[in-house]
This record gives C-alpha cells, sequence and structure tokens, in this order.
C-alpha cells in the first residue's frame, strides 16, 4: 500500500493525499506516493523530487501560509456548519409558528443532514 499526495506545482506546497490515487489537475498539481506510514505533513514539508524522501522542511514563510490557510477552511467549515444550523431553526420557526422544542430541532438537524449528503453524493 502506498500514500498518494497531491502536492501544487508552482509552491510544492502538499494539498491532500490519502492510500487511495486522489483526483488532481495535471496542469496545476503533481502527484508524489510515500509509504503511508510515514507520510509528508502538510504543514511542515514541501514536496521536492531533487531531494532523498522527496520531500523537504518547509521555511518559516511557507508554514505560517500553511498554517493560515488551514485556519482559512476551517472558519470556512464552521460557517457552513452555523449557517446549515441557522437555516434549520429558521425554517422550523416559519413552518411551526414557534420556537422548536430539543426534540424537533434536533429530529430537524438529522433530516437536514440526511438530504445535504444525498445531494452531495450525487
Amino acid at each position: 500500500m502506498i500514500y498518494t499526495m497531491v502536492y501544487e506545482l508552482a509552491t510544492h506546497r502538499f494539498l491532500r493525499g490519502g492510500t487511495l490515487t486522489p483526483e488532481y489537475n495535471p496542469a496545476l498539481e503533481g502527484i508524489e506516493a510515500y509509504a503511508p506510514e510515514n507520510p509528508p505533513d502538510l504543514v511542515v514539508e514541501r514536496h521536492d523530487p531533487a531531494s532523498q524522501g522527496k520531500r523537504r522542511p518547509a521555511t518559516a514563510p511557507e508554514q505560517a501560509a500553511a498554517v493560515a490557510a488551514q485556519r482559512d477552511s476551517r472558519s470556512d467549515a464552521e460557517l457552513a456548519q452555523a449557517l446549515n444550523l441557522a437555516t434549520v431553526d429558521f425554517v422550523l420557526r416559519q413552518v411551526l409558528g414557534r420556537a422548536p422544542t430539543g426534540p424537533e430541532r434536533t429530529a430537524a438537524r438529522q433530516q437536514f443532514r440526511a438530504v445535504l449528503r444525498a445531494i452531495l453524493d450525487q
């Protein structure tokens, strides 16, 4: 088994990876195989085809940029989750004409997640 990493051609920053060959855009991204027990770290390493192990330590500015990118993506995910929950609560209030109870809110959120998963899996 191998661990395949996708990296950005312009910066050699590792973007994502896994044990299955990920989809990637060959015009902008490259892929490299690594041992699954020692995959590259997205923050502290960069792809380097000339070095042993095909990776190198990231510079301090590269590490800072990677941390900022992770923070931004986490913030986007948190915002999306909050938006989903607010949408469910808003619709419940409109349909019920009152504030939903805890069990009503939980049931509606579960239904919303199921519908969202079904849409994303299409």
